[in-house]
């Protein structure tokens, strides 16, 4: 009997998950095209050194930002399984609203200060030379990535999760072909090189913004999106909610994305070719671990739509089943990089240096697949449920107190190399997944409302 029950939970949650996926993956797979197109420019090891650092340095900051689409999620689901579908869109135009006050402005700076940033992570001259402009170009795009978040925060919410595929395999399409001709020029365009791979992504999130406005528009009676603006005491307590849930969201995304930065300065002490090698790494490792994000913002719009109906034991039971189906999944792929590196790394370059010095950890973060997958969709369970703050300590204790300690103790300190860097990282991930189980399981998360 829980067997046909959880294969019937399994369609739903496919439902849900499979186009957020599709759309994660994209985004990887555009990622992995833009690192290609740069890892066969003639100066292969500075230029993709040059991206990774930069593009760490853009997410440091964006993640604060797009934490806002969780808490719109959450909002959305909360609002569609308490039968008030007209409430759901509120969040959305909220949150659209502070995109312009908030993420136009950090923007704005993030132009103004790119040089001085820059300069502050990179010490290697002719890489600096590389990243500051494709860094420039893609902070100018910060506001618009908060919006498409916003947006995707509310569609997933309200079980519309096809129009986020739609829209990020348009975008991600669009950032190919963009990238392809401002990278290598064509016609009169001049050749740009890594700056051409910041300016297509710009140019193709801002398309993205354009198409989601254009489909968010048709919602307008049904979901009372774009009907509300920043004022008032109603509108006022839930805007409060919002950062409320978002804040911690970011910060937990913000501290993520700024210790793998900080992974990348120390990659970069060791050697170029070694930085080239990691940047490579995270790449590949984001075709497995963004899926894994997909199948939690799944478990959160289902836990989060079934607090709403007043419904904890099925919350629970959607989340524990969302994470065993993707953990199981996601652990069978995992295998693939166990079996064969060599054939993932070649994709991205042909540098037998580069390749030698990555096979052996896709190995390794293969074999942790399993466990990372239950850590990242338990995560995003808690996140929707409201539960946040745990989520954000176990992400923050284990990135600084145990992998970037590690990573320089291990790989710098004593010269650990590419085994000492990245070990560290499979000891976070592991823990974090014992945590969120056991967080999960307590059932806390239950009596929040939002």
């Amino acid at each position: 009997m829980r067997t046909a029950s959880f294969q019937k939970r399994s369609r739903t949650i496919l439902y849900l998950a499979l186009p957020i996926i599709g759309g994660m993956l994209s985004q990887t797979l555009m990622n992995f095209a833009d690192m290609i197109m740069v890892g066969h420019l003639e100066n292969a090891d500075q230029a993709l050194n040059a991206q990774g650092v930069a593009s760490q340095a853009v997410w440091a900051v964006a993640s604060l930002l797009i934490g806002i689409g969780s808490a719109v999620q959450s909002w959305s689901s909360r609002r569609m399984g308490a039968g008030q579908p007209r409430q759901s869109g509120i969040a959305l135009s909220l949150a659209l609203w502070s995109s312009i006050g908030i993420g136009l402005p950090v923007s704005l700076l993030g132009v103004l200060y790119a040089s001085d940033i820059i300069q502050l992570l990179i010490h290697n001259p002719s890489v600096r030379s590389l990243a500051e402009p494709y860094y420039t170009y893609r902070t100018a795009s910060w506001f618009l990535v908060m919006m498409n978040f916003s947006f995707r925060g509310f569609f997933n919410g309200i079980s519309r999760p096809r129009v986020y595929f739609t829209v990020i395999w348009i975008s991600q399409i669009a950032n190919v072909a963009f990238s392809l001709v401002l990278i290598y020029g064509f016609g009169a365009l001049p050749a740009m090189g890594v700056a051409g791979a910041g300016l297509g992504t710009t140019l193709a999130t801002l398309l993205g913004t354009i198409i989601y406005f254009i489909i968010a528009f048709f919602y307008q009676s049904s979901h009372g999106v774009f009907h509300i603006k920043p004022t008032g005491t109603a509108n006022w307590r839930v805007l409060q909610t919002l950062w409320k849930l978002s804040i911690p969201a970011g910060l937990t995304g913000v501290l993520t994305s700024a210790g793998f930065l900080v992974f990348m300065v120390i990659t970069d002490q060791i050697g170029t070719t070694e930085a080239a090698a990691s940047t490579i790494l995270v790449q590949i490792a984001s075709l497995s671990f963004l899926p894994a994000i997909g199948f939690g913002l799944a478990a959160a719009t289902l836990v989060s739509r079934n607090l709403g109906a007043g419904k904890a034991d099925e919350a629970y039971q959607w989340g524990l089943d969302t994470a065993k189906l993707g953990s199981g999944l996601l652990g069978a792929i995992g295998l693939l990089f166990v079996i064969a590196p060599g054939e993932f790394l070649t994709l991205a370059t042909h540098n037998p240096q580069i390749i030698a010095r990555a096979e052996l950890i896709l190995q390794i973060l293969g074999l942790g697949l399993f466990f990372d997958s239950i850590g990242n969709i338990l995560s995003q369970a808690l996140i929707g449920a409201g539960h946040i703050r745990p989520v954000l300590i176990w992400n923050v204790v284990g990135m600084w107190l145990i992998f970037l300690p590690g990573a320089w103790l291990f790989g710098l300190y004593y010269n650990g190399g590419m085994p000492g860097l990245w070990l560290p990282l499979f000891v976070y991930r592991t823990g974090l997944a014992l945590a969120m189980l056991i967080i999960f399981r307590h059932r806390h998360w239950v009596h929040i409302r939002i």
